[in-house]
């Protein structure tokens, strides 16, 4: 069976691809931003993100990813308000689909627009599912785990079956 694990590094270089699609003359900054860094741009953070067990094979994850959009100065050295609206439009194909393309899967998300300082933010929240069985764990641990197999009320024997 193929590795459908989705790790978050695979989320976001799913966004960021969209992102690029979209708004191909944007850098892009993963985590932390240098210090003389080049506008316009966006910033990808990781703000969230829990796993916790949905029933014994599967786990629910759930991520939440912002992204800082650093448009062009205007005279007064501020975000250009202009640009950040036109950057919202250029992206709204993108955001109104409500999915993203991540390995062999198709996760959803929420999204809402804010302000990191005098900078927009969009604020994604992804849930997904995924597999809790380990690939160690095969069907000859299955049958260790199982002392007694009842049919009919009658006990069925474990021993050598596979």
């Amino acid at each position: 069976m193929a590795d459908t694990g989705i790790t978050l590094q695979d989320v976001f270089e799913a966004v960021i691809r969209e992102f690029h699609s979209y708004a191909s003359n944007y850098k892009n900054y993963w985590g932390t931003i240098p210090e003389n860094f080049t506008r316009p741009s966006f910033l990808y953070l990781l703000t969230f993100s829990d796993s916790k067990r949905s029933s014994f094979f599967t786990l629910t994850t759930r991520l939440n990813l912002q992204v800082i959009v650093f448009t062009g100065l205007d005279a007064r050295g501020v975000p250009d308000m202009g640009q950040q609206l036109s950057i919202l439009q250029t992206l709204k194909p993108f955001l109104g689909q409500g999915h993203v393309a991540v390995k062999d899967r198709n996760l959803s998300f929420t999204y809402a627009i804010n302000r990191a300082d005098v900078e927009i933010s969009i604020d994604f929240k992804f849930e997904f599912l995924e597999d809790a069985v380990t690939p160690e764990y095969d069907a000859q641990q299955l049958w260790d785990y199982m002392e007694h197999i009842y049919i009919n009320k009658e006990e069925l024997k474990t021993d050598g079956l596979t």
